[in-house]
């Protein structure tokens, strides 16, 4: 268990990322004002993908938790992104973190055209970290993703995945790569370019690699043994803490493709309220033992 001793000497510190802007916008476009975007064309889900769902059951079904608050604007989005997989076997659960505005009425309408949508109402703000891990330990289904309400999911990412993590039992989650669009300079950045497509297991090398290149998890499916191995997620928020530990831990896959989309905008949960730079050291350090010791007490082979 080699990668355990190099959590105790380097994973006590915060990574703060920079994004290199890029001219290359893809096929993306956005205007300054973030709730207006164009970003491609979604269908909804017709009576053959619910017989799909039906006939399937919760064999191969995925859960996207989709924890939201006061965006009802671009939360449309998000659920979008989802219903478009190409890949139905799935369901959202949207996790309203007590909005009191329009966001109730925005998930109904979803619900009402797909019975795949789900919506749950806080009756109190619970701060964006407890609202999500509230989803992650609800979950029942086999996989399941984390999509926060301003960012989508990019084309093929389920259906890829599934292939995958189907075909490779001992892997428990699988990673694509993901871009990163900055809505201030109107910039992209593709991220996770360094890491080669295949199969991973843990290893000093690989935490490290992890460590410094990690992947966002808009673009990562987990199976449920995750959450059961290492907990719902890292309390202070930080996703390249939790998959960094998830790496150190347990065999995962990477996949030479681009599954998600990451918004940065003066919004962004990394850039205000309780995102990870406003988070108490001694928080931070708190929720550091408990999470080195989550992975101390986790079966690595």
């Amino acid at each position: 268990m080699p990668a355990c001793g190099w959590y105790h000497r380097c994973l006590a510190s915060i990574l703060f990322r920079t994004y290199a802007a890029r001219d290359d916008l893809g096929i993306y476009f956005f205007d300054s004002d973030i709730s207006r975007r164009s970003v491609f064309c979604f269908s909804f889900a017709s009576n053959w993908q619910a017989f799909f769902v039906k006939a399937l059951g919760e064999s191969g079904m995925i859960t996207t938790i989709i924890p939201t608050f006061r965006r009802p604007d671009i939360l449309g989005r998000a659920i979008e992104s989802v219903l478009a997989q190409s890949y139905g076997n799935l369901k959202i659960a949207v996790y309203d973190n007590a909005s009191g505005d329009e966001t109730e009425a925005v998930v109904r309408d979803y619900m009402r055209r797909d019975a795949r949508v789900m919506y749950r109402a806080n009756p109190t703000n619970l701060g964006p970290v407890r609202n999500m891990i509230q989803g992650v330990n609800a979950v029942e289904t086999p996989y399941y993703s984390l999509l926060n309400d301003d960012d989508f999911l990019l084309p093929g990412f389920y259906e890829g995945a599934v292939r995958k993590l189907s075909a490779n039992t001992a892997a428990m989650f699988a990673c694509t790569k993901t871009k990163v669009i900055n809505i201030a300079n109107r910039s992209v950045e593709m991220r996770n370019q360094d890491w080669a497509a295949g199969f991973y297991s843990p290893d000093l090398d690989v935490v490290k690699k992890m460590y410094s290149s990690h992947f966002v998890p808009t673009g990562v499916l987990f199976r449920r043994q995750v959450r059961d191995v290492l907990g719902p997620f890292e309390r202070s928020g930080s996703d390249s803490l939790y998959l960094t530990m998830a790496a150190a831990a347990l065999p995962f896959l990477v996949l030479d493709q681009y599954g998600g989309a990451v918004t940065l905008h003066e919004q962004a949960y990394s850039m205000v309220g309780e995102g990870i730079n406003k988070e108490p050291i001694d928080l931070l350090y708190e929720h550091f033992l408990s999470s080195v010791s989550s992975v101390m007490a986790a079966p690595i082979t």
